[in-house]
């Protein structure tokens, strides 16, 4: 799946007329995938309800992603420009920490509801537990991202070879 990413990673830096032609996507087109997308969600398990279909579903999933990537970072006609969002600009500069930090979260806070019993509680598996479990990673990674990815990010202006 990282191949999808390094194949629009390559077309970015060097272009072609690939890259040209998938820059200049209709909204038509653009509106079409992220319809297909809530879809996806949507009937997610009746499509994948076999085993089988799981490696199917993680190649879907990835060029799903990796479209929209694309398309905000490279489209001209593109639906709405989530760089302009300040929250998006944040959770982007925090998700280092939000990719490392989540399953530690996840785990630490699995394991502390463990003993209160309220683990398998309709409401706390679907609400309360994400809810909670994305708050708590988000201040972990926010912190992170202040007090140790920025500081170090800050030096390597330092060591830039001349």
């Amino acid at each position: 799946m990282h191949a999808i990413g390094a194949l629009i990673a390559y077309m970015a830096i060097n272009g072609g007329n690939l890259f040209d032609k998938l820059k200049k996507l209709p909204k038509g087109l653009i509106t079409s995938v992220y319809i297909l997308f809530v879809l996806n969600l949507l009937f997610y398990n009746r499509i994948y309800a076999s085993e089988g279909m799981t490696v199917v579903q993680r190649l879907i999933d990835a060029l799903f992603f990796a479209f929209f990537i694309f398309e905000q970072n490279f489209c001209d006609n593109r639906l709405f420009s989530m760089g302009n969002s300040q929250a998006m600009s944040y959770l982007g500069k925090i998700s280092y920490g939000l990719f490392c930090y989540h399953g530690l979260v996840i785990l630490l806070f699995t394991k502390a509801i463990e003993q209160t019993g309220l683990l398998n509680s309709e409401l706390m598996v679907f609400f309360i537990n994400p809810v909670l479990i994305f708050v708590i990673t988000l201040l972990i990674s926010g912190l992170s991202y202040k007090y140790f990815e920025k500081p170090i990010m800050s030096l390597r202006n330092r060591f830039k070879p001349k």
